[in-house]
């Protein structure tokens, strides 16, 4: 449900599952043994009617290999899964 208490702001994170994998944040590297990177995603518009919320982000964020992802709202999990390069032209979620 949308309403006044739909927050502000989200956090996204992305940790990699993998030696291999690559994540940049804004053309910066992460370091392979770090616990990932983060990024504040903000509130843009909101659509009561439909309830639905749009949170967006200005960050560039680059990855290569398995990444896991999460989306927080504070310190409760919203959404999580892992992103992992195809063999085709995209990415696929598991």
């Amino acid at each position: 449900m949308v309403n006044d208490s739909t927050p502000e702001f989200l956090t996204l994170y992305y940790i990699p599952l993998s030696p291999h994998s690559i994540l940049e944040l804004n053309d910066v590297r992460c370091v392979s043994n770090s616990d990932g990177i983060s990024l504040y995603l903000r509130r843009d518009k909101v659509d009561k009617k439909s309830e639905e919320a749009m949170f967006v982000s200005t960050d560039r964020v680059r990855l290569a290999g398995i990444v896991r992802f999460e989306v927080l709202n504070e310190k409760f999990i919203v959404i999580c899964g892992v992103l992992e390069m195809s063999n085709g032209n995209g990415f696929t979620g598991r």
